[in-house]
């Protein structure tokens, strides 16, 4: 099972990379476009609630439930009692989409103000108008993630990934088309955002097909089964959108700061795009299959197992990504921004959020496994009053830290907020597992140790040498930078080996990484 895990893990974030870059590419050239500006406040505010629908439910709840309905045992009514309750869920998700989209178009005005209230009424009365073209997004994204999450639930999760980076690359052509080509302005992003949509369902369609489900028309909840994944997927949107909440709030008391203030939020965020599609997604969806299938049949030690182990992997590659990215944020900040209309005030800006930045990424990277070890436990209720206690600690928080600090005390407030939550839900789910909190942390002692050691080693380098040497150019950043990145791997792996974590064997000429077991001596 460990090198299950291990090479599924390996294997999609091999699949990430290109999506890695080419949204990387695409955020450059958003900042290099438009700057930290309010116009691009009004975009931000206007991408806010259908992107959150998308990443929520769309390509999120739907993976999910999908999952659990086909690692359900197969009951004596036959084969296709998988295949109604699956189809089912896509009637329902589809009708609600239909009704969602003109809903959203008729009460655009009401829900950009109430967002972004800060903003002045004509920016407002922009990110009205983008909402209602960006609320068309919801159909082809829905049909797209019923596709996505089917073929996750087979475990075949590369046409999504390949669809991933056809779609961002479609993104980034239509985008300078629309700019250079035609003219446009904002709207060349909400014309980009709906294109990569479209070509993210073509994507995912060949794939889908070959997995052999048929839909068939119907919403059916009368069996117990049926009501019960009904119950599940209403428990899922409440805990994405209460999830969402955190981002919500910041952006709302960003609306009020500075010109540009809800951008350097946005910005900074886009910092976990490597975290998200190379590292927390390629452990995490391995896993929520393992996870699914071993409470479904009750295998409570094998799901221990599986915790573990997704934990001690997840920290060997989260916190060494997240402590580059922090000491290393003035450089990396300038290399991704600082070009075009964003200006070196907006990167310095954007650099100085990512310390508190750093931990909620590190909060949410680990959230991924524990949250779907709690969903395939079946503790909705305790995962939806944790996040209940979170949103409204935040919003205290935010009320508290903003007068005095201003757009830092926003990200102060949210990594307070995700820190005490992500510790609740970890001794919840310890609980559940009939395991002692101190023991289920315990198991991630010597993989934080040694990813602690690898990012100290590099402050004290970089604390020494300072950082005037890296390249007055981009060309001459990029290349440092790289080497730093390349050099500082090395160092983690080898310190990671050091503590027996990790083992690089030569099996038949091709080199195989395999999770080494932490409690060796």
């Amino acid at each position: 099972m460990r090198v299950s895990v291990t090479k599924s893990a390996i294997q999609l974030a091999i699949l990430s990379t290109a999506s890695l870059v080419l949204s990387l590419g695409f955020q450059v050239a958003v900042a290099a476009l438009f700057g930290a500006s309010s116009d691009l406040d009004a975009f931000w505010i206007a991408l806010a609630l259908p992107k959150a629908i998308v990443d929520s439910v769309h390509l999120g709840l739907l993976t999910i439930v999908f999952i659990l309905i086909f690692n359900e045992p197969q009951s004596e009514e036959g084969k296709d009692v998988h295949g109604e309750l699956a189809s089912s869920v896509v009637s329902a998700v589809l009708a609600a989409t239909l009704v969602l989209i003109p809903v959203l178009m008729l009460t655009a005005p009401v829900l950009t103000t109430w967002t972004g209230r800060g903003l002045d009424p004509e920016h407002l009365t922009q990110a009205a108008r983008m909402l209602r073209l960006l609320s068309l997004m919801l159909l082809p994204s829905a049909v797209a993630g019923t596709f996505a999450g089917i073929l996750h639930a087979h475990r075949r999760f590369v046409p999504f990934a390949l669809g991933r980076v056809l779609s961002v690359a479609a993104q980034l052509l239509v985008l300078f088309v629309a700019v250079v080509s035609l003219g446009l302005h904002l709207s060349a992003l909400v014309w980009s955002t709906l294109a990569g949509s479209v070509v993210l369902l073509l994507c995912c369609l060949p794939g889908f097909l070959r997995t052999g489900f048929r839909y068939r028309p119907m919403l059916r909840w009368r069996r117990p089964q049926e009501r019960a994944i009904f119950d599940v997927a209403l428990a899922i949107v409440a805990f994405s959108m209460l999830d969402r909440l955190n981002q919500a709030i910041d952006r709302f008391v960003a609306s009020f700061g500075d010109a540009g203030s809800i951008s350097a939020l946005e910005f900074g965020w886009r910092f976990e795009i490597p975290i998200v599609q190379v590292v927390s997604m390629s452990v995490a969806l391995p896993t929520l299959a393992l996870m699914a299938a071993q409470a479904g049949r009750m295998q409570r030690a094998a799901l221990r197992t599986t915790m573990t182990e997704s934990l001690q992997l997840m920290t060997l590659l989260v916190v060494p990504m997240i402590g580059f990215l922090v000491v290393l944020r003035e450089p990396l900040t300038s290399l991704w921004f600082e070009r075009g209309a964003f200006s070196e005030e907006s990167a310095r800006l954007v650099a100085s959020l990512l310390p508190f930045m750093g931990v909620m990424f590190l909060m949410r990277a680990f959230s991924t496994v524990t949250v779907y070890g709690l969903l395939a436990l079946g503790k909705l209720r305790f995962l939806l009053s944790v996040l209940s206690v979170e949103v409204l600690m935040n919003a205290c928080l935010n009320a508290l830290l903003f007068p005095r600090l201003g757009l830092r005390g926003v990200v102060l407030a949210t990594a307070i907020s995700m820190t005490l939550g992500s510790l609740w839900i970890a001794r919840g789910l310890s609980k559940s597992l009939h395991v002692s909190f101190t023991s289920f942390t315990g198991e991630l002692g010597r993989p934080l140790v040694a990813s602690l050691s690898s990012v100290l080693s590099l402050a004290v380098v970089v604390q020494v040498s300072g950082v005037a040497w890296i390249g007055g150019t981009h060309l001459a950043r990029a290349l440092d930078l790289a080497a730093m990145g390349a050099a500082f791997g090395l160092g983690h792996l080898l310190i990671a080996t050091g503590f027996r974590l990790v083992d690089l064997r030569l099996g038949t000429g091709v080199p195989r990484l395999l999770l080494g077991d932490a409690r060796a001596d």
